[in-house]
């Protein structure tokens, strides 16, 4: 990916996309803690060249780092990359974001190779089911899943009923996945059977950043309520 130099540069236009700060000082006791599941599969590399899916999603975690530095004592994070290798090639640790440009520019280009050269294979379903366990695994005011996938589950016999089991395993988690394809049909057909309300997509990866922003600050907002 010839733009990973630009990627980690974009300190000024993703500051400004934090968080409302009104929005996340309701009587919160401990940090939320959120873990994003990034799809670094082969094919994330191979189809980035028709439709940069894998660019767009370089992009949206820098923005994600972007956005929440500073805010650690209202957001804790962690992110791994799932592909036909792995479930949970750890990127970020929790509580241990990159600190550097340099920092963010080593983990970008981890992403890159690893989406080069890994084998061929679907680990969704049990990247999904690792985070939902993992993120509950130290108390939290409340947990997030966020899971990018390029739904690609034709070939490996998985389907939206599965995901949309394991996206709602643990009922403390509000999980949520987000399909970069450029398959509509597959990836409607996933949707229409998860819960209502957890499967989103984008088709134009140029609007990745700005689909995952939204999800992310209605997600929280939406949890609000429902515990009011």
């Amino acid at each position: 990916v010839d733009e990973v130099d630009g990627i980690t540069g974009a300190t000024n236009i993703y500051k400004r996309r934090t968080p409302d700060d009104s929005q996340t000082t309701m009587a919160q006791q401990l940090p939320k803690r959120i873990k994003f599941v990034l799809d670094i599969s082969g094919s994330m590399y191979t189809y980035n060249r028709l439709d940069g899916r894998l660019t767009r999603v370089l992009q949206a975690l820098v923005m994600l780092m972007e956005a929440l530095d500073g805010f650690e004592h209202k957001y804790e994070y962690s992110v791994v990359g799932h592909s036909g290798a792995a479930s949970a090639v750890l990127l970020v640790p929790w509580g241990a974001p990159p600190a550097t440009r340099m920092d963010r520019l080593k983990l970008i280009r981890k992403m890159v190779t690893h989406s080069q050269t890994c084998k061929s294979g679907d680990h969704t379903l049990t990247a999904t089911k690792r985070a939902v366990a993992d993120v509950t695994a130290k108390a939290a005011d409340e947990y997030f899943v966020f899971l990018l996938s390029d739904a690609d589950f034709g070939r490996y016999d998985l389907t939206g009923r599965d995901l949309g089991n394991a996206l709602t395993n643990d009922p403390r988690v509000s999980a949520y996945a987000l399909f970069i394809a450029s398959n509509f049909q597959a990836a409607e057909a996933i949707k229409e059977d998860l819960p209502p309300g957890r499967g989103f997509s984008c088709y134009d990866t140029s609007k990745l950043i700005s689909t995952l922003r939204d999800i992310f600050q209605a997600s929280i907002v939406f949890s609000k309520h429902a515990a009011r």
